[in-house]
Parts: C-alpha cells; structure tokens; sequence
C-alpha cells in the first residue's frame, strides 16, 4: 500500500471575528445602541439576539433595542461567514 497515497489532508478554516459594543453600556431602562463590526468595519446584516427580542445591523453595522430596567442583558451576535461575538450589558445603579 502507498502511504502517500492514503494520507489525509485536514485544513482548519478560522472565521473572522465579530465584535459588538453598546452605547451606553449600561442599560438603565432606556434606548441602547449595538454596533457591530469586524477589525473596524460595520457588518449589515448581523443578528443580534437581546432581552428576548431578535434584531438586525443595518448598512452602518447599527441597531437599538429600548430594554426595561432589570439585568445583566447578554447579547449574542452572529452572522454567516464570522464567528460569534457576545457582551453583557450591565445594569445601571443609581446615583
């Protein structure tokens, strides 16, 4: 038997990461809005799963979401041919 001929060949496919990010971070009750890019540039089309609710980035890579006051909100962010990124909107106190 030829052992050149039998050998497998295994390739590892590494997806470009997403980042998300919140203004504000901290959600106290109120319009927050997610970005999410990947190295510096808007990804349209992102779903992005928050508080319940599933929503989709825009061309500038944008969406908001009004959440209520409660908490920590973790978000989950994907989109085809990227690998998944994740945050967790904190809950704002009180002054």
């Amino acid at each position: 038997m030829d052992v050149a001929s039998s050998a497998s060949t295994w390739h590892i496919h590494v997806l470009p990461a997403l980042s998300v990010s919140a203004t504000p971070l901290a959600a106290a009750g109120g319009k927050v809005t997610l970005t999410v890019a990947e190295a510096g540039d808007p990804v349209a089309g992102a779903i992005i799963r928050v508080a319940g609710q599933t929503l989709t980035s825009d061309a500038r890579g944008m969406a908001s979401i009004k959440l209520l006051n409660g908490g920590p909100f973790p978000v989950s962010v994907t989109a085809q041919g990227y690998s998944e990124a994740r945050l967790t909107l904190a809950t704002a106190t009180s002054p």
